[in-house]
């Protein structure tokens, strides 16, 4: 499953639960990068970044499903330094954002100036980092997020 990756053309995240090795420590195919989602209780998990230019939240959200994985949830600063450092790496010029898995919650109260958005993973955010002036407010259309390559913030975007 992972030797199509390379196939693949978009520009998104994705992670899925890293493997034991016969070894016994977690391992990742050739490719991908180990980490911790959130602290050292959690199962290590195993990230990605594919490149397309023409590729939307919910197609870069199916992609991943069908490779057993989901946009990429950040959870903490040395999170979002790893994943910055590993999109920076990859030489491209466009698209100048990647896709997380950070969405608006379809349940955010209409009636109060509160908008709640939660990760592909389920959590609720306790960590963001978003760029000055977002996300935008609750009445626009703006529902996923995206991650600048250039400063490692997000962006919420339709």
């Amino acid at each position: 499953m992972c030797a199509l990756l390379p196939l693949l053309a978009f520009l998104i995240l994705f992670e899925h639960s890293a493997a034991a090795s016969k070894y016994g420590g977690p391992c990742c195919p050739i490719g991908w990068i180990l980490y911790n989602a959130d602290n050292s209780s959690t199962q290590p998990k195993c990230a990605k970044a594919v490149k397309d230019w023409n590729t939307n939240f919910a197609q870069s959200e199916k992609a991943c499903d069908l490779l057993g994985g989901r946009l990429i949830s950040v959870h903490t600063t040395e999170q979002n330094k790893m994943i910055y450092d590993m999109i920076t790496s990859m030489s491209f010029s466009k698209p100048n954002y990647v896709w997380i898995g950070l969405t608006k919650s379809p349940t955010s109260d209409e009636n109060q100036n509160s908008t709640k958005w939660y990760w592909s993973d389920g959590s609720t955010t306790k960590y963001t980092n978003w760029l000055k002036g977002y996300p935008v407010g609750r009445d626009s259309h703006n529902n996923c997020a995206i991650m600048y390559t250039k400063a490692g913030q997000f962006e919420s975007k339709f």
